[in-house]
């Protein structure tokens, strides 16, 4: 095979993704606790979560329709928290993570740098950090120096 061809397979290639959890001390990540995330933003979604008394009540995957059927713009139930869904590309492994309100504003906040720079957020590589809130974990973002890792156009239902 040639060059070329490379390209136009690895392009097709699905890469593996992998959940990665948000704790306190870190990234969670197949049994094994990352103190950090690297990688360029593949995809944004929106998703929504309801817990009443500590237990999941209602849960949408894509923001619009929950749990029985509940349409989430009727339900607007004050409890119910958005959540943006993160697709992280580090190149070798894409990393799931689901963001609660306090880190999902930290993400559109450097979002909003981009914008600012002229820039698309997928463009830049970032570095995912975690600050300790006691009981959960707040994550941070910022602009990481650039890799040969190539920029990935998003997916259509990316911000």
């Amino acid at each position: 095979m040639n060059e070329n061809s490379d390209r136009i397979r690895q392009a097709f290639h699905t890469p593996l993704q992998v959940p990665a959890k948000v704790t306190p001390g870190g990234f969670e990540v197949e049994g094994n606790l990352l103190p950090e995330l690297v990688g360029r933003v593949r995809r944004i979604s929106l998703a929504r979560k309801l817990f009443e008394d500590g237990i999941l009540a209602c849960q949408s995957q894509d923001g619009l329709s929950g749990t029985g059927g509940k349409i989430c713009d009727l339900c607007r139930h004050p409890q119910c928290q958005p959540r943006l869904r993160l697709q992280l590309d580090s190149g070798h492994v894409v990393h799931l993570l689901e963001l609660p309100p306090s880190s999902a504003k930290n993400l559109l906040a450097i979002e909003d740098v981009a914008v600012r720079q002229r820039a698309h957020l997928w463009d830049w590589q970032l570095r995912l950090t975690v600050e300790n809130r006691g009981h959960w974990g707040e994550v941070r973002f910022e602009r990481a120096p650039a890799s040969n890792h190539p920029p990935v156009p998003p997916a259509a239902d990316s911000t």
